[in-house]
């Protein structure tokens, strides 16, 4: 699936809690979690994330030593895989390019970037306010270039 017909699938899924519209913080997340049934698991992992479906159980592993705004990019990372990829698995590591992770992507940093924030505010505010490491606000800066959103 070509990344820009992602935009609307995810839209879809996600516009009753504000995706995209406003930021979506870890209420959030654990709100969409439960209403899709998905179980989160935070533990030691060698992995940051890991969104799996095991015996029909759409199932999210989180590194319990992420920072708390390192678990909102990883846990809404893991969620654009499973609107959008499920039922495979997915790993999510610091500084993978896949095509699903580049997918699953545009999912975490709508969330934590929506369009109107990113409009109204420059990067070093966002940045200072939500404490967002800089590859994220470059990746959101890439996709309202590229798709405009």
């Amino acid at each position: 699936m070509p990344s820009n017909a992602v935009y609307p699938i995810i839209e879809k899924r996600l516009s009753r809690l504000g995706w995209n519209k406003r930021v979506l913080g870890a209420d959030d997340f654990d709100l969409f979690c439960h209403d899709e049934g998905i179980f989160v698991f935070e533990g030691q992992y060698k992995w940051d994330g890991l969104y799996i479906v095991r015996s029909g159980i759409p199932v999210i592993y989180i590194q319990q030593s992420l920072r708390p705004i390192e678990r909102l990019i990883v846990g809404w990372h893991e969620v654009g895989h499973h609107i959008l990829h499920a039922p495979e698995f997915f790993f999510y590591s610091y500084g993978r390019v896949s095509k699903a992770d580049y997918q699953a992507h545009i999912c975490a940093a709508c969330a934590l970037i929506p369009q109107p924030l990113y409009l109204k505010r420059s990067a070093y505010d966002i940045q200072e306010e939500y404490g967002y490491p800089s590859d994220l606000l470059r990746f959101r800066a890439r996709l309202f270039e590229t798709l405009g959103v």
